[in-house]
């Protein structure tokens, strides 16, 4: 790129079109991190406009449709099988960016947040939305307190990176009623739990994420759109995949239309 030659788009209208948070990660992720070259795609950019600042401006609206009057941001539950899943994946987050960044390794802390920002989004918060709607108390309050927790968590996480999309999602908590800091960059790094990680439950999620994965393609294969009710659906697994995952075999039938699932190992 040259500044003669102005083979490269107008800062000005990147600021205007994606926003400084977007170009911000874009150059934090990159190699010009670990002084290598970079040469500038406007495409690579607007993929993390669209899956990163444009999924957490969303989020944080999401919550602000069922958060109001919720002013506990520190009370996470770990009874439902998703609820303990992101509070693990979250405490992974916060050990992972806490780590890199004390050695000033950008390209990695935006790598783990990029990563639980589509795990949030595609994941966690698309397979809660009925427990976030449910009439049930018992059911809505653990689930919201967790959905809020996390996503306070990781604003404060992105603010070093992405200054501006955090602060609207701690003004999205401002406007539930919950008592926060007028800032997000007042709030106190958050601190993580060892004991709250646990990779056998992430591995889990990720098979069960591989086992819908597969279900849709099978459907797709035999043109049986995910709106048709299936009965039952038979699951291969090895031995080791097979144990302690009936606790989750229920996303698995919520996520492909079936009424039951059963297990072959």
């Amino acid at each position: 790129m040259s500044k003669s030659k102005k083979n490269f788009p107008d800062p000005n209208l990147i600021f205007e079109k994606y926003g400084a948070d977007a170009l911000r990660f874009y150059l934090m992720q990159s190699n010009l991190m670990k002084a290598q070259d970079l040469n500038f795609k406007e495409s690579s950019l607007n993929e993390i406009y669209r899956k990163v600042i444009v999924i957490l401006s969303n989020v944080a609206r999401f919550y602000t449709l069922f958060g109001q009057g919720n002013k506990d941001l520190s009370s996470p539950s770990t009874e439902n099988v998703l609820d303990k899943w992101i509070v693990s994946e979250t405490h992974k987050l916060v050990k992972e960016c806490t780590n890199s960044l004390d050695e000033y390794d950008t390209v990695v802390a935006c790598h783990s947040i990029w990563n639980f920002v589509d795990d949030l989004s595609t994941w966690y918060v698309r397979r809660s939305r009925d427990r976030f709607k449910s009439e049930d108390v018992a059911v809505r309050e653990p689930a919201l307190k967790t959905f809020a927790w996390v996503l306070h968590t990781l604003g404060k996480v992105i603010a070093p990176i992405c200054p501006y999309i955090s602060e609207e999602i701690q003004t999205a908590f401002r406007t539930c009623g919950a008592d926060v800091k007028e800032s997000i960059h007042l709030e106190d790094w958050p601190a993580f739990d060892t004991e709250l990680i646990h990779p056998i439950v992430s591995e889990k999620m990720k098979l069960i994420r591989e086992i819908v994965s597969q279900g849709l393609k099978a459907r797709e294969e035999v043109k049986i759109p995910v709106r048709q009710a299936l009965g039952d659906a038979t699951i291969t697994l090895k031995e080791d995949e097979a144990k302690d995952i009936d606790d989750y075999l229920s996303l698995v039938c919520d996520e492909l239309n079936i009424k039951k699932s059963s297990i072959v190992g």
